[in-house]
């Protein structure tokens, strides 16, 4: 039991994690093994020894999702270090200029262009 919730801390990966989640709960696992010997003990010593296992198997259990969920915070985590956004440095693409121009510069030169088209524009009635 130690032996095997050492193996669980130990996993350093969910790949990892997983192999030893096999290794002892999958159809082969040492535990299942041991549930499907509990037939060959004597009737009287099955229900303690199913009650050992189980409590074995549920500890287990935890301990392998309390580890998952460790370790998938751990590479959640590492994700959102490597793609982290320094929102101090300039933009990238943008010319220097086009930083320091002035918004109302902007507006004044997109103003022109607007009067521009509704002098080219006719009215309703034919009136420009």
């Amino acid at each position: 039991m130690e032996q095997a919730l050492a193996d669980v801390n130990a996993s350093a990966d969910l790949q990892g994690l997983d192999e030893v989640r096999v290794r002892l709960l999958g159809k082969k696992g040492l535990l299942t093994e041991q549930l499907k010997s509990l037939g060959a003990l004597p009737a009287a010593q099955r229900p303690a020894a199913g009650q050992k296992i189980n409590e074995a198997k549920a500890s287990i259990q935890a301990a392998l999702e309390l580890r998952r969920e460790r370790l998938e915070e751990a590479a959640l985590s590492a994700e959102l270090a490597k793609g982290a956004i320094d929102v101090t440095l300039p933009g990238r693409g943008q010319s220097r200029a086009v930083c320091i121009r002035s918004p109302a510069l902007g507006c004044a030169s997109n103003s022109s262009s607007v009067k521009q088209a509704f002098k080219s524009a006719t009215g309703p009635g034919g009136r420009g």
